[in-house]
């Protein structure tokens, strides 16, 4: 085979890595712009969840105080069954004060 036509094999072959691996690394950084949108999306509404259980556990602690003995067994019931599987490390020192009245921790 005649040097010219090797070094015109090695150049194409070359130039068609190279293609290949932009294309790649572009594909990959569409699925990457992706898999962050869905990361932060997940972010968002595990942060949603949890100011949610904040705000429902502070209006818990409030018809707490307001009921008689009867409903507070039973919200302390509900109480239990709903925040023990909670991670409440996030939550103000007041409502872990009533986590720890009702028998969460």
């Amino acid at each position: 085979m005649h040097p010219a036509k090797i070094a015109g094999l090695t150049i194409v072959g070359l130039a068609g890595t190279l293609a290949i691996s932009w294309f790649m690394l572009d594909v990959k950084g569409a699925f990457m712009a992706k898999e962050e949108a869905i990361r932060t999306k997940v972010h968002a509404q595990s942060q949603s969840y949890v100011d949610g259980m904040k705000t429902e556990l502070g209006r818990i602690k409030m018809e707490h105080l307001k009921a008689d003995a009867a409903g507070r067994i039973g919200i302390e019931n509900h109480v239990r069954d709903t925040y023990s599987k909670v991670d409440t490390s996030d939550f103000p020192q007041h409502l872990k004060d009533f986590l720890t009245q009702v028998g969460v921790y």
